[in-house]
């Protein structure tokens, strides 16, 4: 797959956490994450054709690992009923009872729920405490307005995180057909800044972090999977969302991002993870040599392009090459790898004591709860609060420190463009303080792990 490669990629722009749309069950992908730094946000239940049964298994494959920051539920669910176009009281239902599934399985860890937009303040009450922390999908182009503040307004205590948001909601192509990579690098760095100023790490804050969307270009996203084939503008423009080139070649928003400080950075600390980083190196062509690029090469992990060092086996035939206007992406294919045995457990962990660090992996459905962490390396911002629940996960509020930044993928409807809400004129509620500060970036190049 690309786990690795991706991994790399996103250390160098301060990723610290990944979001996914799908479970990650394999801990070798959670290995590779984990020895770069990075948290998973492992959804665990998104659609209403399952059983909640379903987390079970789910979860036990992959619970005793230092990676997984948060178990989430569901993704745009009031948008897309659970995949199902449930009615709202069906979906509300549902995510109430997937939670309490969860957190019967594993208490130690938050739980987190992807919601678009803003709750009602009757859904935070029915919902309550069997969701810990909530994921807000949210879609602006230079500034998030109001959004912080009417959350604020909230009767509720649970910590946010923006589980996706986007520096070119509208791409477009130049005179010359090309993307315009400037206006979304200025749409990326003032809308990263705006989830910094936010933070819950700051006094008044109630932001936890956010993930950008996304981390490379999603080809499979609208006709022929192998093919660059939709033009920034048209229906499945999320082909042209990456902040890397399918090919890991990046762009001024990756640059733009890499080179904003994590809300814990004072003056001069340089040293300290995400703070004072120096410009990435080059990364492109690596994310075509990844055996993921390869068909032949499906579920295999490491890189597996002709001459690389870290070879695997002999799974290319000699007639086969990959040229970067044909290696589509074969995520699909590659996300269910076998978990063998590994013994790359990571080294460099912290998880907070009491609230357990439990993120998905890369390329799987992430699930928030209540936690702690400070981002390291990750390519979205996001800060995750202490003792108030994740998104889509279901662990008792407690507190975790970790530093996590996401990976998400696909959207479910045109939702960029979705109204305020209202403003409601209830009295400010107290937010509990959001501890460390996660980065977390959106990126459907994970479902290819």
């Amino acid at each position: 797959g690309f786990v690795e490669t991706d991994a790399e990629i996103m250390a160098l722009a301060g990723i610290n956490a990944v979001r996914t749309y799908e479970p990650i069950t394999d801990t070798e992908v959670l290995d590779v994450l984990w020895g770069k730094g990075i948290f998973v946000l492992n959804t665990v239940y998104v659609n209403a054709a399952d059983s909640i049964d379903v987390v079970v298994e789910r979860m036990t494959a992959v619970m005793d690992h230092p990676a997984v920051l948060m178990w989430v539920l569901g993704n745009e669910w009031n948008y897309n009923g659970f995949y199902q176009k449930l009615k709202p009281a069906a979906a509300q239902g549902l995510l109430r009872d997937a939670a309490r599934k969860v957190r019967s399985v594993d208490s130690t860890r938050p739980i987190a729920t992807v919601f678009g937009n803003l709750p009602s303040a009757a859904l935070l009450q029915f919902i309550g405490n069997d969701v810990d922390i909530w994921g807000l999908n949210y879609y602006r182009k230079h500034s998030f307005g109001p959004f912080f503040d009417n959350w604020a307004k909230l009767p509720t205590n649970k910590p946010m995180f923006i589980s996706e948001y986007s520096g070119l909601t509208t791409p477009r192509i130049n005179s010359k057909g090309e993307l315009e990579e400037a206006a979304q690098a200025v749409e990326t760095k003032s809308l990263t800044k705006d989830i910094v100023a936010n933070s819950s790490q700051h006094s008044g804050g109630v932001c936890a972090g956010g993930f950008i969307f996304e981390l490379a270009d999603e080809w499979w996203k609208s006709g022929h999977p192998d093919v660059h084939d939709v033009l920034p503008g048209e229906t499945f423009d999320e082909e042209w969302f990456g902040l890397v080139a399918y090919d890991g070649t990046q762009r001024a928003a990756f640059r733009a991002y890499a080179e904003i400080d994590l809300p814990s950075c004072a003056p001069g600390s340089a040293s300290s993870p995400g703070c004072g980083r120096a410009p990435a190196k080059a990364t492109d062509g690596e994310r075509l040599k990844a055996c993921g690029a390869f068909p032949s090469c499906a579920g295999k992990l490491g890189r597996c392009s002709p001459g690389a060092a870290e070879v695997v086996g002999s799974c290319i035939p000699d007639s086969e090459s990959i040229a970067p206007t044909t290696l589509a992406t074969t995520a699909a294919a590659t996300v269910a790898l076998a978990s063998t045995t590994t013994t790359t457990a990571p080294t460099t962990t912290t998880t907070a004591p009491t609230i357990i660090a439990t993120t998905a992996a890369a390329t799987a459905a992430p699930a928030p709860t209540t936690i702690a962490t400070t981002p390291t390396t990750t390519t979205t911002t996001l800060t995750i609060i202490a003792t108030t629940a994740a998104a889509t996960a279901p662990p008792a509020s407690t507190t975790t420190t970790t530093t996590p930044k996401t990976i998400g993928d696909n959207h479910t409807a045109n939702n960029h463009d979705m109204p305020d809400p209202e403003s409601t004129t209830m009295t400010s509620a107290a937010t509990a303080p959001l501890a460390p500060w996660i980065g977390f970036i959106c990126a459907s190049a994970l479902w290819a792990v």
